[in-house]
């Protein structure tokens, strides 16, 4: 009911922002208070997941104009960041959809016939085209270790959260460091840092000399 009233409008625009929707809660008293910003996104995962939904959510905006991981009228995740854009539904941009490829018919065998006619080629088929399927992802990123806390914090919520988030997605993760120190590592370093990784499980672990 906010946005109906507050938001949507020819002149305001048909989207808005997540984030700009929760600056807009957090900054004017006609708008409902809300606990925190978690509260926010179970809202939208509420209204994105109902029968009559009020308004879609979107990832974005491809390069074409149309709304990208669209979540309208069914169960998804909801992120809370720069891109997530909350959409009127009359106002949704839908990607176009993809035609499939289609078979070019035989020609009719004349009545008594038992393959072709003289002169003609029997028709053939032609088989539809395989479709390509991107099932694969593949990414490797350096980290610097003065940042790594924020660094990793990012790569979990921009890259590995929204792959776990896919149903029946399979995703495996290693993490490898690689460390030189020109003067050498102390025993109370070697011994510790090779215990805790012991505790921790490393697959691979040791310090070599060199």
């Amino acid at each position: 009911m906010a946005l109906d009233r507050y938001v949507w409008s020819e002149e305001r625009g048909w989207e808005v922002g997540l984030k700009q929707l929760w600056e807009y809660l957090a900054q004017y008293c006609y708008f409902p208070r809300l606990f925190d910003q978690q509260v926010l996104v179970t809202a939208v995962k509420d209204g994105v997941g109902r029968l009559d939904a009020p308004f879609a959510y979107a990832t974005g905006k491809s390069e074409d104009g149309h709304h990208t991981g669209l979540v309208f009228r069914e169960l998804g995740n909801v992120y809370f960041d720069d891109r997530g854009t909350l959409v009127y539904p009359d106002h949704i941009v839908w990607p176009p959809e993809i035609k499939p490829q289609e078979i070019e018919k035989p020609s009719v065998i004349p009545a008594g016939g038992k393959g072709h006619t003289p002169g003609q080629e029997k028709p053939i088929d032609k088989p539809k085209p395989r479709q390509k399927v991107i099932s694969r992802y593949y990414g490797r990123v350096g980290i610097d270790p003065q940042r790594v806390h924020k660094d990793t914090g990012l790569i979990v919520e921009e890259v590995i959260q929204r792959l776990t988030s896919q149903i029946g997605c399979e995703v495996e993760i290693t993490i490898e460091i690689n460390a030189r120190r020109a003067q050498g590592f102390d025993e109370g370093t070697v011994r510790t840092i090779s215990e805790n990784s012991r505790t921790l499980k490393f697959e691979h672990y040791g310090f070599e000399e060199g």
